[in-house]
């Protein structure tokens, strides 16, 4: 995921790809020439064809189970997605690792894209008739965001792809050229910079195993966080900019995190396409379940939907003990912000000024770094 000597290339790719698209600008052909431009780069980013492959699979399993199924019920339909991206995750070890022998560019965000497509269409908000091979695989492989979203919801994609299909791309924006660049400066000059005093880095792993130096080690938790920020927010402004060249506005992922003043408004600000992703999808709807079927009360209801809501997110990022922590951790915090009436930790964090509320949720995150290394490698490091 973060191969900082292949992201220059991959940029580079995605950029002119785009450009030959947005130059195009022809609108009988857009639908194939958008299908084959996706194909094209996830062989040009992988150099192996069986990923290809096993995309047109996937692809075509969900186009032959929405155009058979008659009644079309999304429980089972989803659920086997999810099961598939379980599997994916136990066998890629690692969201931060691309040396794995499963290693499949983009599955992540596919998968998903794939249970939200099963479920709007289970709801009705989206016409299976009017979805061929083709519509359904554009979605699925849309190649500006394959690799580090945004996570496009089916609904505002197919808006724009299909309702209109004869609407003329937008002016070029000097907002663009802007934005674009200061994507690339976060991911090419300040990410790097980061990544080199990073919890990622296996040079500062030796140094803080030999040193146990508590300061470095909560340095470095910093600097992942920071890098992380850079690295993957820099990447949304680039694909968000890129996307528009294909004539499909994606979804904001970030807003301005490091201002966040608790937990739980840092992940109103934070990877905002996964967390509205999970938030309609599982949490309010477990929280409906919960309550309907085990009569339980809201508080409850609560502390079940945002646990397992951040367990998912948790191995959403890695079948590991590391990462379930990662989710419980993060889930604690946002719960206890999530009940401030009553709370008097809640109450008197709040009476700080908003720079020390500012710090001290950045420190929380931070922390939270800790727990996306290894547990192995972590106890080397306290111990």
């Amino acid at each position: 995921m973060f191969n900082l000597q292949t992201l220059p290339l991959n940029i580079l790719i995605t950029f002119f790809l785009c450009l030959i698209f947005y130059l195009s600008n022809t609108f009988k052909f857009r639908k194939i020439l958008l299908l084959c431009l996706s194909n094209l780069f996830i062989f040009l980013v992988t150099q192996d064809i069986f990923i290809n492959f096993y995309y047109f699979i996937f692809t075509v399993f969900i186009y032959l189970l929405l155009k058979f199924q008659k009644n079309f019920k999304f429980s089972l339909a989803w659920v086997f997605v999810f099961v598939l991206i379980i599997i994916y995750k136990f066998f890629s070890n690692d969201i931060f690792e691309d040396k794995s022998v499963f290693f499949i560019l983009g599955f992540s965000f596919v998968s998903l894209k794939a249970i939200d497509l099963l479920i709007e269409i289970s709801r009705e908000r989206i016409n299976k008739i009017n979805l061929n091979y083709i519509d359904i695989s554009n979605y699925l492989l849309f190649f500006p965001t394959i690799i580090q979203g945004p996570i496009n919801r089916s609904i505002d994609f197919y808006n724009q792809y299909i309702t209109n299909p004869k609407k003329k791309f937008q002016k070029f924006e000097f907002a663009w050229i802007i934005r674009f660049l200061h994507g690339i400066i976060k991911v090419l000059l300040f990410a790097p910079i980061l990544f080199s005093y990073s919890l990622l880095n296996e040079e500062i792993i030796d140094v803080l195993i030999n040193s146990k130096n508590y300061l470095i080690a909560l340095t470095s938790a910093c600097s992942t966080y920071l890098f992380i920020y850079m690295q993957f927010s820099g990447l949304s402004d680039i694909a968000i900019i890129l996307s528009e060249l294909v004539g499909i506005k994606s979804p904001e992922n970030f807003n301005c995190p490091l201002k966040s003043k608790n937990p739980q408004e840092f992940w109103q600000r934070w990877h905002m396409s996964l967390t509205r992703f999970i938030q309609d999808h599982i949490f309010f709807n477990l929280a409906i379940v919960i309550k309907k079927k085990y009569k339980i009360n809201n508080e409850l209801t609560l502390i079940n939907s945002i646990f397992v809501s951040f367990v998912l997110i948790g191995f959403w990022h890695g079948m590991a003990t590391n990462w379930l922590i990662y989710g419980l951790y993060h889930a604690i915090g946002v719960y206890i912000f999530s009940t401030a009436k009553g709370n008097y930790l809640v109450a008197i964090f709040n009476l700080l000024p908003n720079f020390f509320k500012i710090l001290l949720t950045n420190l929380f995150v931070s922390f939270s770094m800790f727990f996306i290394i290894p547990l192995s490698t972590l106890t080397q490091i306290i111990t």
